[in-house]
């Protein structure tokens, strides 16, 4: 009777927008009385605990499915949440109905209807979230590897044209390291020709969120070279340009066999008219 009370108070009984919600999320629910008596369980909660659906855990008690080790631990996060009025954040060992254990970070919050005091829990899944942090780092860890090796200048900017972060080359090319250069815009470590250039184009990537290539020279090492840069928007979710990116690749022996081509066909041209 309490469980549909608060059910039907709050606008949520089994299997309506909320529960949906929320177990779209792999995000269990479930709210008890002050004794630990389940009212309300989501299908993603009752699942971890062996059931069906929530409706089955409903007039159960929540310390069958915490771990004894935590179960005191459990008891005073409640006991600091009723003297508080606070959300507390914490992690926890669940137990099925068949003793198998489950690892889950929660948030639980005091809520006080007519009916008395509720203790309301939104729990995920720990191995869940460290499986996508390990998945994430073994990501950026490829990422970098490709980025550092591969035989290019790769430079990233913020929102503001601001540099982040280059690989070893992109170093090589600006004649500086990223510890000096992160946070600077162009204009900093550029001369002041090259860097308002850099910076024009900067400016055009990141307010049309286009791509933008152009010829480009440069000192290396006191050589003379000539590199082609691409810069490229780094799109967020509201589908504007939060960074951008640049892949400046050396064009210099290229441009030098066109020079050499092209003079050797000049040559070949004024050869021919004067023959004839």
């Amino acid at each position: 009777r309490v469980g549909a009370e608060y059910s039907l108070r709050n606008g949520f009984a089994g299997n309506t927008w909320l529960d949906k919600l929320v177990d779209g999320t792999g995000t269990a629910l479930v709210v008890t009385d002050t004794s630990g008596q389940i009212v309300l369980a989501n299908d993603t909660y009752a699942n971890w605990a062996g059931f069906a659906n929530g409706a089955e855990m409903i007039g159960g008690n929540v310390e069958q499915w915490i771990d004894p080790n935590d179960w005191m631990m459990n008891k005073r996060v409640v006991s600091g949440l009723l003297a508080q009025d606070a959300t507390n954040a914490y992690e926890c060992l669940l137990r099925d109905r068949h003793g198998a254990p489950r690892e889950v970070v929660a948030v639980a919050a005091v809520d006080r209807t007519p009916a008395g005091a509720h203790i309301v829990a939104l729990m995920r899944d720990s191995k869940t979230r460290n499986d996508t942090e390990r998945a994430r780092l073994v990501s950026e860890a490829r990422l970098k590897a490709v980025i550092d090796n591969a035989p290019l200048s790769i430079i990233l900017k913020d929102g503001q044209g601001r540099y982040v972060t280059m690989n070893r080359q992109g170093e090589e090319w600006m004649g500086t390291t990223i510890a000096e250069a992160a946070g600077k815009f162009p204009d900093a470590i550029h001369n002041l020709n090259s860097g308002e250039l850099d910076r024009r184009h900067d400016l055009e990537v990141l307010n049309e969120g286009r791509i933008v290539s152009y010829e480009v020279d440069g000192v290396v090492e006191g050589s003379q070279r000539t590199f082609w840069a691409t810069k490229f928007p780094i799109m967020g979710e509201a589908g504007q340009a939060m960074g951008l990116g640049t892949i400046i690749s050396d064009i210099t022996d290229r441009k030098r066999t066109e020079v050499l081509l092209q003079q050797q066909m000049e040559a070949a041209e004024k050869s021919s008219d004067a023959k004839t």
